[in-house]
């Protein structure tokens, strides 16, 4: 799979129209990872306890939050590097960088202020919750301290980024942005060197597998890094149009679940959640039926959802579904079809409690426009512009004319430097 791929024979405006086309799948794949990680919370974790079946090899085929979350990491890489291999300039990175903070931390705040809100009112009841679920140190665990306003204000600006594991904690389920935060400035540093290095696909793929073993939550976001530099090199729509790829990588993603839902849970599970994810979402982009789906409407709103879903379901898993799990515990069991309504109305109240949230994101992306107006200099986007055609044709290149290609670039400016030296002489 990890194979460059020379650039399609198309002209830059209509490869330029495909891409941008082809970014609704990242959001399309990112909405459907959420409600996966909604769902793991909501039903295996939340109920496992009292019906272990629901943490069973058939639930865990569907519901695998560790390969949702490893599937946003590939798709931030992708995302991030989408506009720089798209326009080939360097300002879409630095207007990337200086808001990257503020993307991430007034979201968290607001999601903080959410549960302290309900703390404050007397609205969370997971602590009792957890005792008649069986998860005392999952759901039972969550929000054991006095409210704070301070508190939770100064946790969502810099708590959630370094100790997102507090006991104190007004987001547990926030532990993601400290990774999302390092990973997106790991990949704008290697864009903002890329058109300066030798082997820039190369050093890619090396940074793949070094971070793999070790960091692999990282390892995500340069394997998505990679999928952005196929998808402009025009790789991803080279594969739709073979008939054997179309019947084989369904079955890749059939295989792929099977297999992480019989592998049972150990340290080194991530790598493979790591390299799984990336396989998945290879494969989601190249099949024109699975991109297709990926595309629709539905996916489309879910994908808007994604993070507001995100931020918010904690808020109703320690409020609403705690307290419907206090009243199923007042009249009897816990059964399947007590679980199935509770989970449902759960589910219900997320989506609402989201949408709220989609005003939040608004003022987050206008923060963010007022930050790169008034830090960055009016010609930013002048400056350090390269051509975008010239950069695709790079990223295509297969390796072999990618190192003529730089030998015979430096020859020549070894020559011109010659020369106006002996000029100057």
């Amino acid at each position: 799979m990890l194979v460059t791929h020379p650039i399609a024979e198309t002209s830059q405006p209509v490869r330029q129209a495909n891409s941008v086309a082809r970014l609704g799948i990242i959001d399309g794949i990112r909405g459907w990872a959420a409600v996966i990680v909604v769902l793991f919370h909501l039903i295996s974790e939340t109920f496992g306890g009292v019906v272990p079946s629901l943490r069973g090899p058939l639930i865990r085929t569907i519901l695998n939050g560790q390969l949702a979350v490893s599937v946003f990491f590939v798709l931030s890489g992708d995302a991030l590097s989408a506009s720089y291999f798209l326009k080939g300039s360097i300002a879409s990175i630095e207007r990337l960088v200086v808001k990257r903070y503020v993307r991430l931390a007034f979201p968290c705040v607001c999601a903080c202020l959410l549960a302290y809100l309900l703390m404050s009112l007397g609205l969370t009841f997971s602590v009792e919750a957890g005792r008649l679920v069986h998860s005392d140190e999952w759901l039972g665990g969550f929000l054991r301290f006095a409210p704070s306003l301070p508190r939770a204000v100064r946790f969502g600006l810099a708590g959630v980024f370094n100790s997102p594991f507090d006991p104190e904690s007004y987001g547990p389920f926030l532990w993601t942005m400290p990774v999302e935060l390092v990973g997106s400035m790991l990949v704008f540093l290697y864009l903002y060197v890329f058109r300066n290095l030798r082997h820039p696909i190369r050093v890619l793929l090396g940074l793949v597998l070094f971070m793999c073993p070790l960091f692999s939550h990282y390892a995500a976001f340069f394997f998505g890094v990679y999928l952005g530099h196929l998808r402009s090199a025009g790789g991803f729509e080279r594969l739709r149009q073979e008939p054997r790829w179309r019947a084989l990588s369904p079955i890749i993603c059939c295989i792929v679940l099977v297999a992480l839902a019989a592998v049972p849970a150990r340290g080194w599970t991530v790598i493979v959640d790591t390299v799984a994810a990336g396989a998945l979402v290879f494969c989601f982009n190249t099949n024109p039926i699975l991109s297709t789906l990926f595309e629709t409407r539905l996916s489309a709103f879910l994908g808007r959802l994604s993070f507001p879903l995100y931020l918010t379901h904690f808020s109703v898993i320690v409020s609403l579904t705690s307290y419907l799990i206090l009243q199923q515990g007042a009249r009897g069991q816990f059964g399947y079809d007590a679980v199935s309504r509770i989970v449902a109305v759960s589910f219900v109240a997320m989506i609402l409690a989201a949408l709220p949230f989609l005003l939040v994101e608004k003022w987050t992306n206008q923060i963010g426009a007022w930050i790169v107006r008034t830090t960055l200099a009016p010609d930013t986007t002048k400056r350090s512009a390269v051509d975008p055609l010239a950069l695709q044709q790079a990223c295509g290149l297969e390796e072999a004319a990618w190192d003529r290609k730089c030998d015979v670039q430096r020859t020549r400016g070894d020559q011109r430097q010659q020369a106006g030296e002996g000029r100057t002489d």
